[in-house]
């Protein structure tokens, strides 16, 4: 059977369908230095009484590493996608195929322990960033165009990003704002903090005033960013909203972001936003110790 999702949803016959891509791109070349001081890679053989055989090169541990999915045993039918627990865009990826229930395997890539720059994940993907898809030979990453792939793949009909043309384009513009603007300056101003322990530059919070300044306004008479129905654009705007969280930033003074939170957080799979926090607080105080 292929990969079962919602709405009728089906992967390709396993037949015709590849195995998760590996090695599809080049390793980085190495260095001079690397170069002459790397020993040099023989083939492998061994002697038969007629013939030479050649033992084949071993495989990568990227399929190792995948049927090491969590939650459940590894569908090699079904799409992968790597991802980090408490990295923002990652968790909207994984609210949406709870919400939509999409089913992938999912695999987690910890960043904490340079997992990211293991040579099986450079394989993958050469900017070793998460969330990472891998469907079959296509490698796509980026959270918001992965999150658009997956929703017309294997749901093509949901509302998270709809079929209406008028309303598809009102949620990429928002999608558009939301990763120049909004996740921009929230980046600048807390990824360093919440990430590296770094001090916060005070500089840089006038421009996620401005950025909260324009979606307060923009939600003054909608219950979601793109009007009564939660899309794609609610899941990266809540998770970036999260990085805030991850410093204890307030933001009260913004009473209609305020309210659109409490709506999203009545959604089941909010408690992965949460958890994310809680985990990468968690994972500071380890640190510290």
């Amino acid at each position: 059977m292929g990969c079962n999702n919602s709405k009728g949803t089906t992967a390709s016959d396993p037949k015709t369908t590849p195995a998760p891509r590996k090695d599809t791109k080049p390793a980085p070349a190495a260095t001079p230095a690397q170069s002459q001081d790397a020993p040099q890679k023989t083939e492998n053989t061994e002697k038969t009484e007629d013939t030479q055989q050649t033992k084949p090169a071993a495989e990568d541990d990227t399929v190792a590493k995948v049927e090491e999915c969590e939650g459940e045993v590894y569908d090699p039918n079904c799409p992968v996608l790597y991802i980090n627990k408490v990295d923002p865009q990652s968790i909207a990826c994984m609210m949406l195929l709870s919400e939509a229930g999409i089913k992938v395997n999912i695999k987690h890539v910890d960043l904490f322990k340079d997992e990211h720059k293991q040579d099986y994940f450079l394989n993958i993907n050469p900017e070793h960033c998460v969330p990472t898809l891998v469907d079959g030979d296509f490698v796509l990453w980026e959270s918001r165009p992965l999150m658009k792939y997956l929703c017309q793949k294997y749901v093509p009909e949901s509302s998270f990003y709809p079929s209406d043309i008028k309303q598809r384009a009102l949620v990429d513009r928002l999608m558009y704002w939301e990763a120049s603007t909004l996740c921009t300056a929230v980046l600048d101003y807390a990824a360093y903090a919440a990430f590296l322990g770094k001090a916060i530059d005070s500089e840089k919070e006038p421009k996620v005033k401005e950025a909260l300044d324009y979606l307060d306004k923009h939600l003054s008479d909608k219950s979601y960013v793109c009007g009564d129905t939660m899309t794609l654009v609610d899941l990266s705007i809540i998770n970036t909203l999260a990085l805030l969280w991850y410093i204890d930033y307030k933001i009260d003074s913004w009473s209609n972001v305020v309210q659109w939170v409490k709506r999203v957080e009545k959604i089941e799979c909010f408690e992965k936003v949460n958890a994310a926090v809680a985990d990468y607080k968690k994972t500071l105080e380890n640190k510290a110790q």
